[in-house]
C-alpha cells in the first residue's frame, strides 16, 4: 500500500496503530483494543473486574433489571471494571461503593475506606 494508493479494508496505518490515536482503547497494563472503524471506548468490560471485552455480556442499557452500572477506575495508573445490575437499587449501590473503597485500599475494611473519604469529602459544591 502507498500514501496515494488505494487503502486496503480493514488494513490500519502505524498512525492507526499509535497508542493515542482514537481508535485505540486501553484495556488494563499492557492490554489495547485497536478497531479498524468506529469508537474504541471499551462498552462492554467483564464483570470480574478485569480490564478486557465480554462480548456475550449486553450492554447496561440491555440489561434487564432496573438498575444497573457499569464503571471503570484508574488508580495509581491500574484499571479496574466492574459491572453489576439488580432489580433493588440499594444493592446496586451498596456493591459499587463496596468494590470501589476494596479498589482503593485492600488493607482497610470498605466501611473504614468510605467514612474516610466521606470524611474528607467536599459534598458542598
Amino acid at each position: 500500500m502507498t500514501e496515494d494508493g488505494p487503502r486496503d479494508e480493514g488494513v490500519l496505518t502505524p498512525e492507526e496503530l499509535a497508542l493515542e490515536h482514537d481508535s485505540v482503547a486501553e484495556l488494563g497494563e499492557n492490554r489495547f483494543l485497536v478497531r479498524s472503524e468506529g469508537d474504541a471506548s471499551p462498552e462492554r468490560a467483564l464483570p470480574d473486574g478485569r480490564g478486557g471485552h465480554d462480548h456475550a455480556t449486553p450492554r447496561v442499557g440491555d440489561t434487564p433489571e432496573p438498575h444497573a452500572v457499569d464503571i471503570a477506575l484508574k488508580v495509581d495508573g491500574e484499571v479496574a471494571r466492574y459491572r453489576t445490575s439488580s432489580n433493588d437499587v440499594r444493592e446496586v449501590f451498596a456493591e459499587l461503593l463496596t468494590w470501589y473503597a476494596t479498589q482503593l485500599d485492600a488493607d482497610l475494611s470498605p466501611e473504614e475506606t468510605l467514612r474516610l473519604m466521606l470524611e474528607h469529602a467536599d459534598l458542598e459544591r
